[in-house]
């Protein structure tokens, strides 16, 4: 799999899985853009979900904001597709710390989020769950 690896700096968490970050493209040449968090499905921030989704925001805020000061290595595979249906890049999202956290294995290890693939399958946030999820590792 080819992939590109960008630094950003965090503009700003719309939601459990979705950031703005400014992306350094090469020697200075900055973009701001809105990424998706590869691999993971967060509770949304609206609706019947409202309570988890605004949880599940704060969460990956503390993360990238605590973590790493908002400093972020982005990793954007092209073998899938550029953008998803929103126009949000598809990428991996580590802290650049000296040992990088993925943000997408946090957020599921922390009970915030779901693999895609079990989205796929047919889970559901609803609110009778325990939420943070309490499953254990939520793959």
């Amino acid at each position: 799999m080819i992939s590109t690896i960008y630094q950003a700096k965090l503009l700003h968490v719309v939601d459990g899985d979705t950031i703005d970050v400014d992306a350094d493209l090469l020697h200075g040449l900055h973009v701001n853009a809105r990424i998706r968090l590869v691999g993971i499905d967060a509770p949304e921030a609206y609706g019947s979900t409202r309570e988890y989704g605004e949880k599940a925001t704060l969460a990956l805020e503390g993360l990238l904001n605590n973590k790493g000061n908002g400093d972020l290595v982005l990793i954007h595979w092209k073998d899938l597709k550029d953008h998803d249906s929103f126009g949000r890049w598809l990428c991996n999202v580590q802290i650049n710390t000296p040992n990088p956290i993925d943000a997408s294995t946090w957020m599921m290890n922390q009970g915030y989020a779901v693999s895609w693939q079990r989205h796929l399958d047919g889970f559901e946030w609803n609110t009778q769950m325990t939420f943070p999820l309490e499953l254990g590792f939520r793959g």
